[in-house]
């Protein structure tokens, strides 16, 4: 049977990076489900799609709040998800940012008793983190709780700046056939 990811990644149509992965998770035989919470109005570029990968999106009402208090959009998006019945037979979830998807990455993780990983961007390290104070015990929650990577060494460094003995894994945007073929996550699975 296929593992299932449930990926949370609000800036999926706005970014080819993702084309990559979901192609190599795709070959090595990953279902993939992508959760996409936008605001309303938002304009949605199709040929981002690749086959064989569900796309669930998510309208939400624009909420300057939820850039100070994420956990406003991740009750809302979370709420969708219950109602909708859109989160079975998950095996793992990935938060494509710790700022915008780790809440709710976490919340779902929790509810459906999988492992969370959290992609640290560049957003979280330039952004984020060091401007929202008043949320580092929300970040620490969620790092504390999931598996975290990062498509650089600088990342991990900052993250380890803020929440000390961190474990993160380097894994760089652009993943190949070469990479993915080498990497010990294909190696053990993962």
């Amino acid at each position: 049977m296929r593992k299932h990811i449930l990926h949370i990644a609000n800036n999926y149509f706005g970014t080819k990076v993702y084309s990559n992965l979901f192609k190599s998770l795709e070959e090595n035989g990953y279902k993939n489900t992508i959760i996409v919470p936008l605001p309303e109005g938002v304009l949605i570029e199709n040929s981002f799609i690749p086959k064989n990968v569900k796309i669930i999106y998510i309208p939400i009402i624009s909420l300057l709040l939820s850039r100070f208090f994420p956990w406003i959009r991740s009750n809302i998006v979370f709420q969708h998800l219950i109602e909708n019945n859109l989160i079975r037979d998950i095996d793992y979830v990935h938060a494509h940012t710790v700022h915008s998807n780790g809440w709710i990455g976490y919340r779902v993780s929790k509810y459906c008793k999988c492992p969370l990983i959290i992609s640290i961007r560049q957003v979280d390290i330039n952004d984020a983190i060091p401007i929202n104070m008043h949320l580092r015990g929300y970040y620490k929650k969620i790092i504390k709780h999931a598996k975290l990577t990062a498509p650089n060494p600088t990342f991990v460094e900052k993250i380890n700046k803020w929440f000390p003995n961190t474990i993160v894994k380097v894994i760089p945007n652009y993943i190949d056939e070469k990479w993915w073929q080498s990497s010990q996550l294909c190696q053990k699975g993962i």
